[in-house]
């Protein structure tokens, strides 16, 4: 286990493992330039699906990933009454049968960093340290500019990595250690960083 003061996501000392969820897009995104930049690097970079690899209810799988784009796509008010009403709350509860699942891949795989770009997975995460503790620096990177339900749960973790430092206080507010909050912004694709012109740009995507 590195010590958590010498930190540095950019180190390529670390051996990476990234948890994600597909209740979304964005997120997704967010582990596949996270897994680029690390291996180009030269870190060592595992990634997880949790729900499909460590939970083996099929209803709770379908609700996180298909049943989460059906309910935003039409039921959208049902959605954010129920989105609201826990929104700020503590107690996520995780599946034991998850957590030892979890508990699994990380003896397996021995990770140096567990990162979480989901808040699913994030509590998941945080409920796992709690029962079982972890040798392993934990992060979450926070990929919306609003809070969650029971992301307060997440306080145990190393590290929380913040979009914009507006977002601060409100964790501050819910109980974060101040030090722990890294307003360093969501992870993007580096070839989001290339320019092109727009003629070299349609010719790319053939719309010449």
């Amino acid at each position: 286990m590195k010590n958590e003061e010498n930190f540095d996501i950019n180190s390529n000392q670390y051996v990476k493992e990234a948890y994600e969820a597909n209740a979304g897009e964005g997120h997704n995104g967010v582990t596949r330039a996270l897994k680029k930049g690390f291996e180009e690097k030269g870190a060592e970079v595992k990634v997880v699906d949790l729900y499909n690899e460590c939970c083996h209810s099929k209803t709770k799988r379908w609700i996180v990933n298909d049943g989460y784009k059906m309910a935003c796509k039409y039921a959208r008010p049902l959605y954010n009454a129920c989105y609201g009403a826990v929104l700020n709350k503590k107690g996520s509860k995780t599946n034991p049968k998850t957590l030892e699942n979890l508990k699994r891949i990380i003896d397996d795989y021995k990770p140096d960093v567990v990162i979480a770009p989901h808040v699913y997975v994030a509590t998941a995460l945080a409920n796992y340290k709690r029962k079982y503790g972890l040798d392993a620096l934990s992060v979450f990177i926070v990929t919306d500019y609003s809070l969650y339900p029971y992301v307060a749960d997440t306080a145990n973790l190393d590290y929380i990595v913040l979009p914009h430092e507006s977002m601060v206080s409100e964790f501050l507010e819910l109980g974060f250690d101040e030090e722990k909050l890294l307003p360093l912004g969501i992870p993007v694709d580096s070839g989001f960083s290339v320019y092109k012109d727009k003629g070299e740009a349609r010719g790319d995507l053939g719309l010449d």
